[in-house]
């Protein structure tokens, strides 16, 4: 696994913590790290799931795509149906895509800018080119779109009072 930090572009991690999430109706464990160097935390949530939500990247790109392929919110939303999800889940998720194109918009204004409109890519790759430009991900993140900054040093519980803490077993992701 290679992995970089977005704050700093270390290589070097230790473990911080761990808390479950749910992918669907499985309960799934998500690691946190901790950057050695600038010692902020990164989650390694899969490829599979998205962040802050139970359902998998593969579903919600496919409801996207479908809409985007003006296919109708009720026969796109036949995916989350399936997987046990209410009839009205594709209302909610398009809600947020909206949400988040607009926040893009808003804070890069210049056309040219491939943060502008990214919607037309997959959800991973905007996700990816965000944090790749200093910012967290647009679509799914708990937060608003904020550039990533250097954090202040020193000793800090996790957030996640769930989490369990594990001290400076170090993850070489080079």
């Amino acid at each position: 696994m290679n992995c970089i930090c977005p704050v700093c572009s270390n290589t070097c991690f230790t473990y911080h913590c761990k808390y479950q999430k749910y992918h669907y109706h499985r309960s799934i464990i998500i690691i946190r790290i901790k950057c050695l160097k600038c010692k902020s935390t990164h989650a390694l949530i899969p490829e599979f799931s998205l962040p802050n939500t139970s359902i998998g990247t593969l579903e919600a790109q496919l409801y996207k795509n479908l809409r985007e392929q003006n296919v109708s919110q009720v026969n796109a939303s036949q995916i989350f149906l399936n997987l046990g999800f209410s009839s009205n889940y594709g209302i909610s998720l398009e809600k947020r895509f909206r949400i988040a194109d607009l926040k893009s918009k808003a804070l890069f204004t210049n056309p040219n800018d491939e943060l502008h409109i990214p919607s037309k890519r997959s959800i991973l790759d905007v996700n990816r080119l965000f944090l790749e430009s200093g910012y967290n991900p647009l679509y799914f993140s708990r937060n608003n779109i904020l550039r990533i900054r250097k954090i202040k040093q020193g000793f800090h519980l996790p957030l996640n009072k769930q989490g369990s803490v594990m001290k400076d077993r170090e993850l070489n992701s080079s």
